[in-house]
């Protein structure tokens, strides 16, 4: 079985760090929560090459790299996962580009992920991201709403239509989906 599980939002507390750095940067005055609705309008961009430029030009190392996870030990949960289910092929995936890449790579090692497979995606892409994987966990919008019928779906404490939703990230790795029936 094909797996494929976003770092964002799932493992990664991205817009938390964004408006994080944001107010950091610009000492700017963000009320309330960030979401992939509201966070260009919230942190004052007109463009989204503003915002782009902020992410991968100005300060792509403070917010891919030095985010926090989104749930404490959610790698630890992550590796044992991995360990008592070698007959999957997890894939983490997320939809950095440029200077976010490394970022990213280094928010994975600073954690200590054991994946082997790390898939960066861009918005192109993922309308098409099912046809390689028989289950994707995701928060993303543009991902949940390309779902194939045939094909599993997990979010982590989201609204949507889904298979599978859980609370927190650990509750995914205990899904029965998963258990193989040697």
């Amino acid at each position: 079985m094909n797996v494929a599980i976003s770092i964002n939002g799932i493992f990664r507390d991205l817009l938390g760090k964004i408006k994080e750095v944001h107010q950091k940067y610009y000492e700017s005055e963000i009320d309330g929560e960030l979401t992939d609705k509201n966070v260009k309008k919230k942190l004052g961009f007109k463009t989204t090459k503003q915002y782009l430029k902020f992410l991968y030009e100005e300060a792509p190392m403070e917010t891919f790299g030095h985010a926090k996870e989104s749930e404490n030990n959610s790698f630890i949960h992550l590796n044992n996962f991995l360990m008592e289910n070698k007959h999957l092929n997890v894939t983490l995936m997320s939809d950095e580009v440029g200077r976010g890449i490394p970022a990213t790579l280094w928010f994975l090692a600073k954690y200590g992920s054991q994946v082997k497979n790390i898939r960066f995606i861009t918005k192109d892409d993922k309308p098409n991201v099912w046809n390689d994987f028989d289950v994707i966990v995701t928060n993303d919008s543009d991902i949940i709403k390309n779902k194939l019928k045939e094909k599993v779906l997990i979010t982590v404490n989201c609204r949507g239509n889904s298979t599978f939703k859980v609370k927190k990230i650990r509750e995914v790795f205990e899904l029965s989906i998963f258990k193989s029936n040697e």
